[in-house]
């Protein structure tokens, strides 16, 4: 019965003082540890809002006639920008060398990449000093390494005397129809193909060794286990690097803008270069919007498709 009285006797205090109430739930009040996940997700949620709003921006603008010279208001046309696209030469030409660079770029720096990688998973003085060389190309801003390679390819460069020295003509490298884009994929090989390795080199690094040994004694030769094991267990690290590069190379600028600016004629005119066109040379914002609009399309297809392969993967 003393409890009782007790409780019954301490009920006005706990109503006076706000923490019981008649016929009301208690009130539930958060520690500081209960906060903190929130106030962790701020800054995130004021980098998303500032990036959404932009992309919103950009989208209403790719469905008018905005133009930015033009004192006229910005007139709401709807899909006319894409439907223009659509029956545009410009605008497929654009699509097939970006295409063809996607293609050419994965195709290329993945094998080369994964070679270098297994070439350099070892453990000797030499080896770490390549380790070293590797980054150089990743250490030099895009530009300046079209540029020095864009030296080096003019028709006294030194690729055209090296050439010479065993009996090959001068070529256009930058200046040709049909080397243009062979010559800045070279760059881009020359100057990405380390990313993929040093990815690729971290996966290899990382694999069990139990298998491996296991395989050995089976006897199983080095290509099959490099088949079985390497491969498949490498394959989260193969997709990421193939996100990485797919969408850098579906937006490739900054090494055809510094080369050949989209030339000669329209050889190496992807997808981003045009929009910079009609944007910033044309001063078509609709259009240029539009652009931007079907590039981020491409974009968010590749790495929704590479993230649903890594997922499997992982699984």
């Amino acid at each position: 019965m003393s409890s009782v009285q007790n409780v019954e006797a301490a009920r006005p205090t706990l109503e006076s003082a706000g923490t019981l109430r008649p016929g009301a739930a208690p009130t539930r009040r958060w520690s500081s540890e209960q906060r903190l996940p929130y106030l962790l997700l701020v800054p995130a949620l004021v980098v998303l809002v500032g990036l959404i709003v932009p992309f919103l921006i950009g989208a209403y603008w790719s469905l008018t006639d905005y133009k930015l010279t033009s004192s006229l208001p910005k007139n709401f046309i709807g899909l006319a920008n894409y439907q223009t696209l659509l029956t545009s030469a410009t605008f497929w030409n654009s699509v097939r060398v970006t295409f063809t660079y996607v293609i050419v770029v994965l195709a290329i720096e993945l094998p080369l990449g994964l070679a270098v990688a297994l070439m350099l998973n070892r453990q000797n003085r030499i080896v770490r000093l390549f380790r070293a060389v590797l980054i150089l190309p990743l250490m030099m801003p895009p530009v300046v390494g079209a540029l020095m390679w864009k030296s080096m390819m003019t028709p006294d460069g030194i690729l055209n005397y090296l050439l010479g020295q065993i009996g090959i003509g001068p070529l256009q490298w930058l200046g040709s129809l049909q080397l243009a884009l062979p010559s800045i994929l070279l760059i881009d090989i020359w100057l990405y193909t380390p990313f993929s390795a040093l990815v690729l080199l971290a996966g290899l690094q990382a694999l069990p060794k139990e298998p491996f040994e296991a395989a050995m004694v089976d006897g199983a030769s080095p290509w099959t286990s490099f088949r079985t094991l390497t491969v498949p267990m490498l394959l989260p690290f193969l997709i990421i690097v193939g996100t990485f590069r797919g969408i850098d190379s579906l937006k490739i600028f900054d090494l055809i803008y510094a080369t050949t600016q989209g030339g000669p004629v329209d050889a190496t005119n992807s997808l981003a270069i045009q929009t910079y066109f009609e944007a910033i040379r044309w001063t078509n914002f609709g259009t240029a919007m539009a652009y931007s609009i079907i590039l981020w399309a491409l974009c968010y297809s590749l790495a929704f498709y590479f993230i649903r392969r890594w997922r499997r993967a992982m699984a």
